[in-house]
């Protein structure tokens, strides 16, 4: 099992499953005609087996399909905008997607503020607009609790106190 773990850290690519697409929107690339590789890391693209852009799960917001057009799939970047990709395995490379987002997010500890909250109560945590909060369990416990609430240390103010999900954006990463 440690060997196998060492393999996929060190050649994710290897361990990856492999998309023949084309660039519709998005950042320019040598040719428009790609391949993406989607693994544990993220989304890499490639030409001719050059890595042109590594995408991990943590710049990834959302991943949508075309809507009425069903051979496009879109990823939502945190800061570049998006990328929006032609292929006939559009629906496969979404439900994927999908798949490593949702897992990693139920699997994390760390959460950032999407907003300014100031604690109203006593044992509330206050945080500013991105703030990195260390959640005390994992994320999947928050969707479980009726009231959508955890706690968690800020790690900017070091402050301990219970947090809800609608203040925060659960990161899609297994360590800081």
């Amino acid at each position: 099992q440690e060997v196998v773990h060492f393999a996929k850290s060190r050649w994710p690519l290897s361990f990856s499953r492999y998309y023949d697409v084309t660039r519709v929107e998005g950042p320019q690339w040598p040719s428009n005609n790609i391949t993406i590789a989607i693994n544990w890391k993220g989304v890499y693209v490639m030409h001719e087996g050059e890595t042109l852009r590594e995408i991990l799960y943590p710049e990834i917001v959302n991943v949508t399909d075309g809507g009425s057009s069903e051979n496009i799939v879109m990823l939502m970047l945190v800061q570049s905008g998006a990328i929006k990709f032609l292929s006939s395995d559009a629906a496969d490379i979404k439900f994927l997607v999908e798949y490593m987002l949702k897992g990693l997010k139920r699997r994390s500890y760390y959460a950032v503020a999407v907003q300014n909250y100031d604690a109203t109560i006593p044992g509330e945590l206050s945080f500013k607009v991105g703030d990195l909060i260390h959640l005390d369990s994992m994320a999947q416990d928050f969707y479980t609790q009726a009231d959508h609430r955890s706690k968690g240390t800020n790690t900017r103010s070091t402050e301990h106190g219970i947090i809800f999900t609608e203040h925060v954006y659960v990161l899609p990463v297994l360590e800081e």
